[in-house]
């Protein structure tokens, strides 16, 4: 892998980390803002629409469709990159698709530093025979 596909593919190794924060952020803005209207609603049976319509806006759904497409893409990368990595040992191979499948993000991030960063490019391996 180039270094410049490793640099690409470390930027969106953290992106569901800046959709997650992001979607955070945005719902938190709604939770403040909601608390600052309450005041304000005289009817309790008028705040759930009010809810509803801040918490179904395209804002905070297209944050969470970019998480949740980032989120499966990196997963299907990672999967694939280590399936093909004929180096490694069929055990490690099962442990690290189920870090994948089963702690997510967190593992993109760890397996990105420690199995893809260190690799050598493609271009110096060939030179090299």
């Amino acid at each position: 892998m180039s270094k410049g596909s490793k640099f690409f593919l470390g930027i969106c190794t953290f992106l569901p980390f800046v959709f997650g924060i992001l979607c955070l952020f945005y719902y938190i803005s709604i939770v403040f803002e909601l608390v600052g209207t309450i005041s304000s609603i005289d009817d309790p049976r008028e705040f759930l629409p009010v809810y509803f319509s801040k918490v179904f806006s395209w804002q905070l759904w297209t944050l969470v469709a970019g998480s949740l497409i980032t989120h499966l893409s990196l997963m299907i990368y990672y999967i694939i990159h280590v399936v093909k990595n004929e180096r490694k040992s069929e055990g490690l191979k099962i442990m690290w698709i189920l870090l994948f499948i089963f702690i997510g993000a967190i593992t993109y991030v760890i397996y990105f530093f420690v199995k893809i960063v260190p690799e050598k490019p493609e271009h110096a391996a060939i030179s090299k025979t």
